[in-house]
């Protein structure tokens, strides 16, 4: 069992339109594609961090998806992604492994999910690591939930220089997706 938190409070402003809801595929938006793969597993609860004018459009596009998952206004986006994490934190079960997962990071695969879950340990926390570069989503183990509960730290990158990782090896390069601009989004769907 885990959890899991998609952050997607930001104001998407170098894209020019909420990255939430951009085209996945002819049914699917970012938003709809990552909750379809998260919820594949069975059981598990999760969280959408919104902002206040995506708030509305998130919460339609949730009717279609488990009661499982919560849905939380980030009145202040400018606080940055830790404090979105940590609205999210307060509405899961912090006692289990968490996901966090950027919405504009949308290539989240069920297999990837697997090899992570499988590797997790509750003192760790986990990241897919494709031709010696990092990727998404990370896996914060049980305990690295803990820490982050109780940290005082402003930044999340900080928080997580401080506690154990482990990268696990795939193969899929689109784990290193971050599709900011209209110009990331053509680089990644224009063969779709």
């Amino acid at each position: 069992m885990f959890s899991f938190i998609i952050l997607a409070s930001g104001k998407s402003e170098r894209m020019g339109r909420d990255k939430a809801f951009l085209p996945f595929d002819v049914n699917h938006s970012f938003l709809q594609h990552i909750l379809t793969v998260y919820q594949s597993f069975k059981g598990n609860k999760g969280v959408v961090v919104a902002n206040k004018s995506n708030y509305t459009a998130i919460e339609s596009q949730l009717k279609d998806f488990s009661q499982s998952i919560k849905l939380v206004e980030n009145s202040n986006p400018d606080l940055g992604r830790l404090h979105s994490i940590r609205l999210g934190l307060k509405k899961v079960n912090t006692e289990e492994n968490v996901f966090i997962q950027n919405v504009d990071n949308p290539f989240v695969s069920k297999d990837i999910l697997q090899q992570m879950l499988q590797d997790c340990k509750p003192n760790v926390f986990i990241v897919p690591r494709c031709k010696d570069k990092n990727g998404h989503p990370i896996l914060l183990g049980s305990e690295i939930v803990a820490n982050l509960k109780r940290s005082d730290v402003d930044d999340f990158k900080s928080f997580l220089n401080t506690q154990n990782k482990i990268s696990i090896a795939v193969t899929n390069q689109s784990i290193h997706a971050n599709i900011n601009t209209p110009m990331d989004y053509e680089k990644w769907f224009s063969s779709k």
